[in-house]
């Protein structure tokens, strides 16, 4: 993608239990898996979605997109958490999750024609 042509955007997005969960959803960025205490106060690089497990509900859903960030899960900001503890707060929702997600638009305002 283009960044350069892009605009940053974030949305609030709630979605039932067991639709976005460790075996449908796959992140990149977070914190490593390395358990370094100097590593863990600092902010991390939020996680990011990747794709989805072809035919499950993830995938299926419009609601989210690869390439997507997920900032925070219930209001627990994801940016000093690894991405197995993303997964794990995905899977332990009991009722509707509500996450705030990032994402990226194209600046199309750059690219109108305009007829006289």
């Amino acid at each position: 993608m283009d960044f350069h042509n892009t605009r940053s955007c974030a949305t609030r997005i709630q979605v039932p239990p067991a639709t976005f969960t460790r075996s449908s959803v796959h992140l990149v960025g977070g914190l490593t898996t390395v358990r370094l205490p100097a590593r863990r106060s600092e902010p991390g690089i939020v996680p990011s979605i990747v794709g989805f497990t072809k035919d499950s509900v993830a995938q299926e859903s419009d609601r989210l997109a690869p390439g997507d960030r997920i900032c925070s899960v219930n209001g627990i900001s994801t940016a000093r958490l690894t991405n197995d503890e993303v997964l794990r707060l995905l899977d332990n929702v009991e009722e509707r999750a509500s996450l705030e997600v990032e994402y990226y638009m194209p600046n199309y305002g750059e690219h109108l024609c305009y007829l006289s």
